[in-house]
């Protein structure tokens, strides 16, 4: 993801991060993204993908929000674990699955960051 702040204006403070379902993260990936995203507060989204990467990338993940104080996990893995209704093929989100990952995210971002103007 090198390059994703050089679009992104200084005003916006929170940027959610949203991926790795298709393969594995690689830790100097999240580094590098940290780096280019100092000064923001970074929501980013783990995995619940039946794949071999689900594991190493939630835990790349799990890592990088202990470690930086700006980034915060967003728990899809477990809020969604007990849904198979809310996956069409095991992967992709229903519509129902789309409800209950915008419902997490947005009460996660309401909760930590205690309803700030961004």
């Amino acid at each position: 993801m090198p390059g994703l702040a050089a679009g992104l204006p200084a005003s916006k403070k929170l940027v959610l991060i949203g991926l790795g379902t298709n393969g594995y993260l690689e830790k100097s990936t999240i580094t590098q993204t940290v780096k280019e995203l100092k000064g923001r507060e970074i929501y980013w989204i783990n995995n619940n993908v039946d794949r071999d990467w689900e594991e190493s990338n939630n835990e790349l993940i799990a890592e990088a929000a202990k470690k930086y104080k700006n980034v915060h996990m967003i728990d899809w893995k477990n809020a969604s674990m007990d849904h198979d209704e809310w996956f069409a093929d095991g992967i992709h989100p229903t519509e129902d699955g789309i409800k209950a990952m915008t419902t997490l995210v947005a009460r996660t971002i309401l909760v930590d960051e205690g309803l700030k103007k961004f």
